[in-house]
This record gives C-alpha cells, sequence and structure tokens, in this order.
C-alpha cells in the first residue's frame, strides 16, 4: 500500500514541471578572471549588476576578486544565437579597488524596436573576494547569496533599480 502512495507522489514533480521546448540551441562558456586588490575592511569594493543569473559571493583571504562566469546561452534558431552572443556582453572591469561586472544588452537601452525573445543569456556568477570587502549587488531575476563576508553589503533584487530615464 505504501508503494502505491509514494509513487504518484514522486512522479508529480515530473508533471508539475514546465517544459521548454522553444530552445533549440544551447551555448555554455565559461569565463574566469582575477582582480588584485587591497585587502582590510571597507578597502576593496565589488559591484555586480546583471538581469540574469544568481550570484554567489564567497569571503576569504587574500588580495584578490576572482570571477568564475557561466555563460549560457539560449536560442531559438542560429541567428539568434548569433544575436546573443553579440548584442549581450558581461562587462568586467577595474578602476582602482572597485571591480565593475556588468552584464550589458539591448534590453538595457529601451530597444523595443526588435524582439529579443528570440534567446535568453543567463550569467551565473561564483565570486571570491577579500572578507572585508564592499558588496554591492545588484539582479533581477536570481537569487544573491553571501558567505563568510565582514564587509559593508548591499543587494537588490528589484526591476525598479534597473529603469533608466
Amino acid at each position: 500500500m505504501k508503494r502505491l502512495i509514494l509513487l504518484p507522489l514522486l512522479c508529480l514533480p515530473l508533471w508539475a514541471a514546465p517544459s521548454d521546448d522553444r530552445w533549440s540551441l544551447e551555448d555554455h562558456e565559461n569565463i574566469q578572471k582575477s582582480f588584485k586588490v587591497a585587502a582590510g575592511d571597507n578597502v576593496s569594493k565589488l559591484s555586480v549588476d546583471q538581469m540574469n543569473g544568481y550570484i554567489h559571493v564567497t569571503g576569504g583571504a587574500g588580495t584578490e576578486i576572482r570571477v568564475k562566469v557561466d555563460r549560457h546561452t539560449r536560442a531559438e534558431s542560429k541567428g539568434a544565437m548569433d544575436d546573443a552572443k553579440r548584442e549581450v556582453q558581461f562587462d568586467m572591469t577595474q578602476t582602482g579597488n572597485e571591480v565593475k561586472l556588468y552584464e550589458d544588452g539591448p534590453f538595457r537601452h529601451n530597444d523595443h524596436g526588435r524582439d529579443h525573445n528570440t534567446y535568453q543569456v543567463t550569467f551565473d556568477c561564483d565570486i571570491e573576494v577579500p572578507v572585508g570587502a564592499t558588496l554591492d549587488l545588484h539582479t533581477l531575476n536570481s537569487a544573491i547569496e553571501v558567505r563568510k563576508s565582514s564587509g559593508d553589503f548591499t543587494k537588490r533584487l528589484a526591476a525598479a533599480d534597473r529603469r533608466k530615464p
């Protein structure tokens, strides 16, 4: 009797899971970059501003910000995949002790003249920072997780923070 009850319950997630068959092509790219910064409380700063993908930050010893990004691109066609690779970029820059990570694409520039729903790009970020680094983290469609950090910390998940005038 227990087996009959458990079997349908185990299958329920499979029936409830939405299927997204519109993406016929997928591409993965792993990006890694390190930045030398000063250690100490609130001396170095990490700013991340992205639309899709998680941000996981871990504080550690050292004087580097180490960034690992998994770019996952899905598209309806080869042309849409080419558009996604050309149009959506993940910029990583450093000015002094501040490192900025920024997802840029047509969605940032109110480009409504073209249909951008033919592709989807996600940037999942795993970042290691000096334990006392200041963090300013923004994502729209995913989660932010911070561990072992003692620096000042700001996180935003709302779309209202992203609108350009």
